[in-house]
């Protein structure tokens, strides 16, 4: 093990940190960190860069607190407060999505070509059939299929990969309701076509608070009192790629975080200290989706738990429309804890002796995907064996090549658990350049 015996519960590494304190005289400080736009570089292929600003903030201030009845004779007091601000909006890149051409939107796949600017056949799912002349003893080829389709022809029957406007499938599509949010693609070609008009940032919050509290109450050279606290509110950044309608990025309302610590040192004597903590965690983060306020403007689809949310469309080669992960995801996860160690210094070894009481809390309410999730590939409109198909043509004419729905018995979820540990160690200064730290630990976790 690389760390102390004190430590428990994790298979990896342990951080220790350590906050500032007031000292006998007033000090502070502040700061300010600016990353802008007009700073940044041009990424290639561009005119200009896009908005990125991260402005990273704060100071801080610590003294003594020289209040009668708290500051006088072998009594002591002394605060520290720090405070940043961290605001990010925009982002380094703007994304490039596929998205599908005004003419796929209208059932015309006469623009589906590859690279090399061959049409790709679009073909008729409900014209599927089985292949007499197809040898399962041979390879599935072009020339040896195991099923066969007609290719879209046109109302004419004289223009390739062009759906009928009379087709039935088209006309009552409800693709056309995800279409209307959908904007117009900002280059030619079939994939890669649209630039987002903003650079998306990296990070789920755009705006940070920190604060950080302490006070250090010292009752003459034995015993010392200390609380802090070290507070997070986080709000959402509001950047998405495509309109909020159909936006796949989640909207986490906001974040709280609570890192609480009051602590007791005694000095019993030079060569023995007793510490004791009693420290309280809270993490609490409401999520939804952007997509929320259109769930009235976008199809319900039947047989679903529930429409909390637009469904949510997903495909292989463009971009998905929507979120559904859960309808208002409600989750906090207070801990508490209790540490004891009692240090003893003899000769050339430094002892520790102690134990920890933790309370791990976890509060959900969570119900992801009851809206549906529907994936549509294009498979459905190809033939197996031929670069064919396309997921668009797929979702216009309603052919889901796989569709989920989440139905809950049970929405909320209280759970707990109950850790305890006890240790001993030794830190023996064998010489001037050997240390050596052993220990016994043991630790129980109780559902």
């Amino acid at each position: 093990s690389n760390y102390d015996v004190q430590y428990g519960h994790t298979g990896g590494a342990v951080i220790t940190s350590v906050t500032k304190s007031g000292t006998n005289n007033f000090h502070g400080e502040l700061y300010e960190f600016l990353r802008n736009t007009a700073l940044n570089a041009v990424p290639y292929g561009r005119t200009e860069a896009p908005e990125f600003i991260q402005n990273d903030f704060g100071g801080n201030t610590g003294g003594p607190i020289k209040i009668p009845g708290i500051w006088g004779g072998r009594r002591k007091a002394f605060f520290f407060f720090n405070y940043e601000g961290l605001q990010i909006r925009g982002g380094a890149v703007q994304p490039v999505l596929s998205i599908p051409s005004l003419k796929e939107r209208q059932g015309d796949f006469s623009d589906w070509v590859d690279s090399n600017g061959n049409l790709i056949p679009v073909y008729d799912p409900n014209t599927t059939r089985s292949n007499p002349q197809y040898d399962p003893n041979q390879p599935t080829s072009p020339n040896n299929l195991p099923f066969l389709r007609d290719q879209f022809m046109g109302c004419n029957g004289q223009t390739p990969n062009v759906i009928c406007q009379s087709d039935p499938r088209l006309m009552n599509s409800l693709a056309n309701a995800f279409f209307k949010f959908l904007p117009d693609p900002t280059s030619p070609g079939p994939l890669n076509n649209y630039l987002a008009p903003q650079a998306i940032p990296n990070v789920s919050f755009g705006g940070n608070n920190f604060f950080d509290y302490r006070v250090d109450y010292y009752i003459g050279d034995k015993d010392r009192f200390s609380l802090s606290d070290h507070y997070l509110r986080s709000t959402a950044s509001t950047e998405t790629a495509l309109p909020k309608a159909l936006a796949t990025e989640s909207d986490k309302l906001f974040s709280h975080k609570h890192l609480a610590r009051l602590s007791w040192d005694h000095t019993f004597g030079s060569t023995l200290l007793n510490h004791f903590t009693f420290g309280f965690d809270q993490i609490h983060t409401p999520t939804a989706g952007w997509n929320k306020p259109f769930v009235n403007q976008l199809p319900q689809i039947e047989g679903v738990a529930a429409h909390p949310y637009p469904p949510t469309i997903t495909f292989p080669d463009f971009s998905g429309y929507g979120w559904d992960y859960s309808d208002q995801e409600k989750q906090s996860r207070p801990t508490f804890t209790y540490d004891e160690m009692l240090t003893w210094v003899s000769g050339t070894h430094t002892f520790k002796f102690g134990g920890s009481i933790t309370s791990l809390d976890m509060n959900n309410f969570n119900r992801p995907f009851e809206s549906g999730d529907f994936y549509f590939d294009p498979n459905t409109t190809g033939l197996l064996g031929i670069n064919s198909g396309n997921s668009i043509a797929s979702f216009l004419l309603g052919a889901v090549g796989t569709g989920t729905s989440n139905f809950f018995t049970v929405v909320d979820q209280y759970a707990r658990q109950r850790n305890y540990g006890l240790f001993v160690g030794d830190t023996w200064k064998a010489s001037r350049k050997l240390s050596v730290d052993y220990g016994l630990r043991w630790d129980v976790s109780q559902p």
